[in-house]
This record gives C-alpha cells, sequence and structure tokens, in this order.
C-alpha cells in the first residue's frame, strides 16, 4: 500500500507500506515481515505511457523462527505506468530488486530478492495534474474593423498662385 505524491514534472515520492506472510512447512512454522519506507520516482516521459526509474529505502521488522529483527532495507528498479486508463485511475506495474538486513528465516543477512509489484492507482484528493498532451489549447482571433476612409482625388486649381513669400493671393488667382 502507497500514498504517492507528485513533487515536480516527472518526479514522485511514494510513502510505500508492506507485509509479507511468509508460510514454510509444518516443521519450520511461519515467519511475517512488515516494512515502512520512502520511494523516489522518476517518470521517464510525461504521456499517458509512462516508464519509470523507482529508488528506495525504509525499516523492516522481522518475526522468524529465529526470534524478531529490525533493520533497514532498499529497493530500486524498473517499472511502468499507464494513466487514466478507466477515468482518473491508472495502472502500475514494477520489478525491484530488493535488499534487507534483518535475519531471515534460516538466521542469514543480509537477504535479498527480486519483487514484482502491479497496482492501481487512483487520487485520493482531487484529480492529478493534468499532463501536457492534455492541455487543450484555445486559440481567440481579434477582428478590428478599420473605419473606411475614402479619399477623393484632390482638385487642382491651375492657375491659382500665392504671392512671393506670403500666404496672400496673387490678383489674377483672385479672379479665378
Amino acid at each position: 500500500v502507497g500514498l504517492m505524491k507528485q513533487i515536480a514534472d516527472r518526479w514522485h515520492i511514494e510513502l510505500a507500506g508492506f507485509g509479507n506472510d511468509i508460510e514454510r512447512d509444518k516443521g519450520s512454522g511461519q515467519d511475517w515481515q512488515y516494512g515502512l519506507g520512502v520511494d523516489g520516482l522518476y517518470m521517464l516521459r510525461d504521456k499517458t505511457f509512462n516508464p519509470y526509474v523507482v529508488l528506495g529505502a525504509g525499516g523492516i521488522y522481522s518475526d522468524t523462527i529465529h526470534g524478531t529483527d529490525t533493520q533497514g532495507y532498499w529497493n530500486a528498479g524498473l517499472g511502468v505506468m499507464v494513466r487514466e486508463v478507466w477515468g482518473a485511475m491508472s495502472l502500475r506495474a514494477d520489478a525491484r530488486y530488493f535488499q534487507d538486513y534483518t535475519k531471515d528465516g534460516s538466521g542469514n543477512d543480509p537477504f535479498d530478492d527480486v519483487r514484482f509489484h502491479v497496482g492501481i492507482n487512483f487520487p485520493l484528493f482531487g484529480r492529478t495534474k493534468t499532463l501536457p498532451s492534455q492541455v487543450v489549447t484555445v486559440e481567440t482571433e481579434r477582428v478590428v474593423e478599420v473605419p473606411k476612409v475614402i479619399v477623393e482625388q484632390p482638385e487642382v486649381l491651375h492657375g491659382v498662385n500665392f504671392e512671393f513669400d506670403s500666404e496672400r493671393l496673387t490678383v489674377n488667382a483672385k479672379r479665378t
């Protein structure tokens, strides 16, 4: 079980908890294992189909036939998340190398294995961030009407002159 929060465009952080009931043959009994940790996920793409890299660490508690032990663990892996498969729900799967330092049922440490996770993600507090591929761009066009200016041909008055270096019309210009 995990709670994931997107902290940047492609970065997510996840608080993850798990429990394992490791049933062995009747002679050795039953072992229990519980853990809580933090994982960082980096999405290699920011689309509907997102491969990702995961790296995490935390603490683990084991209860085996050899007693109890609390130590740390770390894990790293690769996965894929397919967003919005059904409404806001996403599918997720990954494979991780997992190493813990608690004593296992055989009394050995560290213990390592490969784990496969498959799950469903759904938003608890509103919809997840809109992906760039889903951004709706609205283009608007502004129409500006320019009033028509009717330019008439200028009227040329032939024979109309002004006095030299003056704004007064000549005598002939006044008659015209």
